[in-house]
């Protein structure tokens, strides 16, 4: 097995350099597996005459990695030491192997050769990135890795309503489905134009894309029904983002959320689908003519997980004081400007002891009161010609989610 290993490591090393002349390759497929054949004779031999062996055998290779990386860094001039790691890692893992671990070392071992392998892939990536994004990427590691295992999973504060660490599982998932959403509008929406970016914009921010599409219909009148087509699905997309965000947080909420949420969804979706024959724009203002941005700076997670936290309070401290009626308030109110955030503080509040059918009409007002907001966003800033457009199919939806939420959803307000 060990030396498997160190053919394997080898032969993507040796594949790499294969067009180099005669006698100036570092070290080959040959030299990798009697490396790996070496690493587990010394375990073996450790076994019989102490660890010491083992060590021995380890300096050894990095002697030979050291003088192979000071020849060839002399003619050419390469200052990169890829190879000579490759050395010792061959080695270690092919003495892990030697262990007893031998599946832990194939895996290993399999892992180097595709590290190594994809060089050019990984390079060409690096160079596509953007500082913000490199950034972001950064952060969403640092919270996901970092900050949400250092949170008490337990309930907190006022009310009992704060438990840090679902909190911070939900900004990750706020976070993640915006990084995401970010990534594929800037991979399409050059090329799919204006229908794709909107659909794709509206897993990052619906508003944004309603804010930013009426301003161009109201200042380019041409590609109007593009613009329509926008939104509205930007629209229908909000729905089903919810939807996914709401059945994470409180599964219990999926059933009886599902006929409003997906009404809220198909027939925007049914008018952008009808829009979409439109003639194709001549020019597409492209995803980073949007107002959308990355939303994963530090400061932007924290407001966020205090806007949960504040919403949350206010829900239970709602639910306490007024009953059922307050918790549709604080809903009603906070769905104007966004629908996320008091729906998965009230789904979590669901979890504890805030009535199922209170927290599924909770949700169901507040993407109800969000939907309306973006249609009249769309009427005052795009114009009487883009509202001609956008407020048949969005109020039809409205009607549509309020009559399967009283059929679907009891209602018993306390």
């Amino acid at each position: 097995m060990a030396l498997a290993i160190g053919f394997v490591i080898g032969a993507e090393r040796g594949f790499e350099n294969r067009n180099a002349a005669q006698g100036t390759r570092t070290a080959g497929v040959r030299t990798f597996a009697l490396v790996g054949l070496l690493g587990g004779v010394a375990v073996l031999l450790s076994e019989r005459f102490g660890g010491a062996v083992l060590g021995i055998g380890g300096a050894g290779v990095a002697a030979l990695a050291l003088a192979s990386y000071l020849r060839s860094t002399r003619p050419e001039g390469d200052l990169g030491i890829t190879t000579e790691v490759a050395l010792l890692l061959a080695y270690a893992v092919s003495a892990l192997a030697g262990t007893g671990l031998t599946l832990e070392a194939v895996a290993t071992a399999i892992v180097i050769a595709a590290v190594l392998g994809f060089k050019r892939e990984l390079h060409r990536g690096l160079a596509w990135f953007e500082r913000r994004e490199f950034v972001a990427t950064l952060q969403i590691l640092l919270i996901a890795a970092v900050a949400i295992p250092l949170l008490p999973d337990r309930d907190l504060g006022p009310y009992a309503a704060l438990n840090p660490r679902r909190i911070g599982l939900l900004v990750l998932l706020l976070a993640g489905i915006s990084y995401v959403g970010w990534f594929a509008v800037r991979i399409l929406g050059s090329r799919a134009g204006l229908v794709a970016t909107a659909a794709l914009g509206g897993l990052s921010s619906s508003t944004a894309v309603t804010l930013a599409y009426a301003r161009f219909a109201r200042a380019a009148q041409s590609p109007l029904p593009l613009f329509a087509t926008g939104i509205l699905a930007a629209c229908g997309v909000m729905a089903l983002r919810l939807f996914a965000l709401v059945s994470f947080a409180e599964p219990r909420l999926a059933a009886p959320l599902a006929p409003p949420l997906f009404a809220l969804c198909l027939i925007p979706w049914l008018a952008a689908w009808r829009g979409a024959a439109a003639p194709t724009p001549r020019e597409d203002p492209g995803p980073h003519a949007l107002p959308l941005r990355n939303p994963l700076a530090l400061e932007s997670a924290l407001v966020a997980a205090l806007m949960l936290a504040l919403l949350s309070l206010l829900v239970r401290a709602g639910e306490q004081s007024f009953g059922e009626r307050g918790v549709y308030a604080v809903a009603a109110l906070s769905g104007i400007a966004d629908a996320d955030a008091v729906s998965l503080s009230v789904a979590q509040a669901a979890g504890a002891n805030l009535a199922l059918e209170t927290a599924a009409w909770a949700v169901a007002l507040a993407a109800c009161v969000n939907t309306a907001a973006k249609a009249f966003l769309a009427a005052a800033i795009g114009g009487r010609a883009l509202a001609r457009r956008c407020l048949p199919p969005l109020v039809l939806a409205l009607l549509a989610a309020i009559a399967t939420a009283s059929l679907w959803i009891p209602f018993s307000p306390r």
